[in-house]
């Protein structure tokens, strides 16, 4: 519903019940808004549309007030006429010439505003200065240019080892090999032996279904990231392993046996460390400025939603 709609909807009525807004220096009654909505007259509205008008008609109220704070962030704050003035400059494609911007587009507008200058404060405080004074254009162009520039992708690697050490890991080539038999009791038996000290390659050489693993069992080395495809392999629990551990027992679908599944037990044979590429797991850029965008509070004027730190969006909630 068109903030307009909204102000033509609400007129004088004298319906009693709770005022939710003010249109026009005439204050609106909960009730008021029901009656409104109620267009086949049987006194059944939905009230997801009625909290959702009441949003509309706050906001119709706070775009006569310019400078009334919209969005408080660390370091600054949003009014509700920078909003105005970025959709008049920057249109979204789906506003008509004229027409007056609904709900959704204030708050899509206010919420990429706020995550604009959100990004130029993260990197500040991560030691890459960038300003929140001027245009949108101007703020945008200084953060790209720092997310783009090969010195912060270096940085947001250290950054992103030091926050999460386990992503070393991930980036390690594991070189693994397996044990292939037909059944749970024959793998738990082969896992056995190998716990026993005999050699892998030999238990491979005696036990494996050679249709299914090399022989002698050994599959090389890839990353964790790489061994997540792998069928019947949890490379979750194979960055638990130490060197010389092996997984318990998996099954997956296999036609190469006779009841059709194949039970699997993989050995970390070796980490090359040497060979870590962390490369392969970024760019780092985008989820550093991300995650510490999300470390930073965010007020928010209830009439345009409330704040989600893990989402960085200003989303409209229900009343209970």
């Amino acid at each position: 519903m068109g903030l307009l709609a909204v102000a033509v909807l609400f007129t004088a009525c004298t319906t009693d019940g709770d005022v939710v807004g003010v249109v026009g220096g005439e204050e609106v009654t909960e009730a008021e808004i029901v009656e409104s909505l109620d267009e086949d007259g049987d006194g059944v509205v939905r009230r997801l549309e009625v909290q959702q008008a009441v949003a509309d008609l706050a906001i119709s109220d706070l775009l006569t007030r310019q400078d009334v704070v919209a969005a408080t962030f660390p370091g600054g704050d949003v009014t509700i006429g920078m909003v105005l003035t970025s959709l008049e400059e920057q249109p979204p494609s789906n506003l008509a010439t004229g027409a007056e911007p609904d709900r959704a587009m204030i708050t899509a507008r206010l919420t990429s505003m706020v995550n604009l200058r959100l990004a130029a404060v993260g990197l500040t405080d991560l030691g890459f200065p960038a300003s929140i004074d001027g245009s949108d254009i101007e703020i945008n162009n200084v953060v790209a240019e720092i997310l783009s520039d090969p010195a912060f992708e270096v940085f947001a690697t250290e950054e992103t080892v030091r926050r999460r050490p386990e992503v070393e890991r991930v980036a390690t080539p594991h070189c693994l090999s397996v044990l292939t038999v037909g059944s749970e009791s024959e793998a738990i038996a082969a896992r056995d032996r190998v716990e026993a000290g005999e050699d892998i390659f030999q238990v491979a050489l005696e036990v494996n279904i050679s249709e299914a693993a090399p022989p002698g069992g050994s599959i090389g080395c890839n990353s964790l990231l790489d061994w997540s495809q792998a069928p019947g392999l949890d490379a979750l629990a194979l960055q638990e392993l130490e060197v010389g551990g092996l997984t318990s027992p998996s099954s997956m679908p296999f036609e190469g046996v006779p009841n059709g599944e194949l039970w699997l037990v993989f050995r970390l044979d070796d980490l090359q460390t040497e060979a870590l590429d962390l490369a392969s797991l970024g760019p780092f850029a985008s989820s550093v400025i991300r995650e510490q965008m999300a470390s930073y509070e965010v007020e928010v004027d209830p009439a345009f939603g409330v704040w989600n730190s893990a989402e960085l969006s200003i989303g409209f909630e229900p009343r209970s």
